[in-house]
């Protein structure tokens, strides 16, 4: 019994390097699908002669997008009940960090054969995922109630100030379920996009990512440092003291930018990206449209910090009429 399992295990592992083959060149969207297509032949009685039986099964549910579905399926389940049970909702933000490298890791992992491409994309966004997870723990982040997003206090004010199943539905389809696939289409799509496309040798424009990536994180590791440094010395002021100061850092990198740390955050994303159009040789993929939803939740969730901020301080208006939101550029005449 145990050989015969151990049989199946390995020939699934090569029906899954089959179907990965297979799927070679192919658009995104048809081999995002494929694995699908082949687990629901199999439970319409079709294994023999559409799948192959049940190494074809294993193969087709071993495939890294598959894998990568069912991932973010669990994720979005465990933080839906987590966050009811608790009443807490940063639920998703605990593995903000962690979900990206654990699917980057999984598509590079099912590549039939070396590819420094996917090797370079898995090192790059462990470095990102490793430095975010040690900036939230440091905050405290990972403290139940502690780690809680201040902002959603805010947010729930305004979408549901009374209606607690409106809440709940909010909190299952956008908190949960939208956060999670998000996550999932910035790092999974452009790693599966260059499995697809492992005949295209790694080049000079690879290198390029690579280095402007490395600059945009370089930009929020720094960012992340100055205002770090700015909230810890501002907790240690006394309240007399805290009346006399602006109460928001706009020196170093915010002095260009207000959010120079959401810029490169969003950068290196939109970066990312490209490692896929290197490999798939076009100008646009649907693996590109990850990093489009995610400027989109940037700006809406920075123009609800900036309501609260402007609110907060009297001098924060002034900050915002001489200085750019995201992108970093000069200072007009700002003191």
């Amino acid at each position: 019994m145990r050989f015969k399992i151990f049989k199946y295990v390995r020939l699934g592992t090569r029906a899954r390097d089959a179907l990965t083959m297979a799927l070679q060149d192919k658009p995104l969207s048809v081999a995002m699908l494929a694995p699908f297509e082949q687990v629901a032949a199999y439970m319409r009685n079709e294994a023999v002669a559409v799948t192959g039986g049940l190494p074809m099964l294993l193969g087709a549910l071993w495939n890294p997008w598959f894998a990568c579905v069912v991932l973010m399926a669990a994720l979005a389940t465990i933080a839906f009940v987590l966050s009811e049970w608790y009443r807490e909702y940063s639920m998703v933000d605990r593995y903000w960090s962690i979900q990206p490298v654990a699917m980057v890791l999984l598509v590079a992992a099912a590549a039939p054969a070396f590819h420094p491409r996917l090797l370079v994309m898995a090192v790059l966004v462990t470095m990102w995922g490793s430095r975010l997870t040690y900036n939230y723990a440091i905050k405290g982040g990972y403290v139940l109630y502690k780690g809680e997003d201040y902002r959603w206090e805010y947010v729930r004010a305004m979408i549901a100030p009374n209606s607690e199943p409106l809440w709940t539905f909010f909190n299952l389809t956008f908190v949960c379920i939208v956060q999670t696939v998000l996550l999932g289409m910035i790092s999974a799509l452009p790693a599966y996009e260059a499995l697809l496309h492992l005949d295209t040798p790694f080049g000079w424009k690879d290198v390029l990512v690579s280095i402007a990536w490395l600059m945009l994180f370089t930009g929020e590791v720094v960012a992340d440092w100055q205002m770090w440094h700015f909230q810890r010395a501002k907790r240690a002021l006394s309240k007399k003291e805290a009346r006399k100061t602006k109460g928001f850092y706009d020196q170093g990198l915010y002095r260009f930018s207000r959010h120079p740390n959401y810029f490169c955050e969003v950068g290196m994303w939109v970066v990312f990206s490209l490692f896929g159009l290197v490999a798939s040789g076009e100008w646009w993929s649907s693996s590109c449209l990850g990093c489009v939803l995610l400027a989109l939740l940037f700006n809406r969730s920075t123009d609800l910090t900036e309501r609260i901020s402007a609110s907060k301080y009297p001098a924060y208006a002034e900050y915002q009429r001489t200085t750019n939101m995201f992108f970093p550029w000069f200072p007009k005449d700002y003191k």
